[in-house]
C-alpha cells in the first residue's frame, strides 16, 4: 500500500497503482522491440492429400510415404430429388495409377482401395451450387470446391 499526500490531501493507493503502471509500460516496450518468432516447422507430415479435379483432368499427386498416384477424374454422375432438385447421391468414375473405379460422394464413406491407394469423394460440384448452411447465402460455396470433385488420397 503506498500513501501520497497532496495539497494536503491523503490519497491512498492500495495496490500500488502507480508503479504497476510504471512496470507495464516499460514491459511494453521490451515486448514491441522484439523480433517476431519464426513459425516452428512441422514433424508431422499429414496422411491425407486432397486435389480438385475437373472432368477430364488428371493429376500426380505424392502420398504421404513418397510414392506417386496418377489420379484422373472421368465422370461425375448426379442423382436430384424431383422436389428441390437436391442432390440426393452422386457417383464420381475415377481412375487412379491405370485402374478404374466409382465412388459414391457421401460423408461418412470409407475410402475404396483403388491399385493400392485408398480414395474417396466428399464432395462434388453439385452439393455446393445450391447449399445452404444457415452462416452462407444460397449458392455460397462452403467448401471453397473450384472444380467438379474433391477427392481425397
Amino acid at each position: 500500500m503506498s500513501i501520497a499526500v497532496t495539497r494536503g490531501l491523503v490519497r491512498l493507493d492500495p495496490f500500488g497503482i502507480g508503479s504497476m503502471l510504471a512496470v507495464a509500460s516499460l514491459l511494453s516496450l521490451h515486448c514491441s522491440t522484439r523480433p517476431p518468432a519464426e513459425p516452428p516447422e512441422a514433424t508431422h507430415r499429414p496422411l491425407v492429400r486432397v486435389v480438385d479435379l475437373n472432368v477430364g483432368e488428371s493429376q500426380v499427386v505424392e502420398l504421404h510415404d513418397g510414392s506417386k498416384a496418377t489420379v484422373q477424374l472421368l465422370q461425375i454422375r448426379e442423382m436430384r430429388d424431383s422436389l428441390r432438385q437436391a442432390v440426393r447421391r452422386a457417383e464420381v468414375r475415377v481412375e487412379v495409377n491405370g485402374q478404374t473405379a466409382t465412388l459414391v460422394s457421401a460423408n461418412y464413406n470409407l475410402p475404396q482401395t483403388v491399385a493400392g491407394v485408398q480414395i474417396d469423394c466428399p464432395v462434388t460440384k453439385g452439393y455446393t451450387a445450391r447449399a445452404y448452411s444457415g452462416y452462407l447465402e444460397l449458392s455460397d460455396n462452403a467448401w471453397g470446391l473450384a472444380r467438379d470433385a474433391r477427392l481425397r488420397l
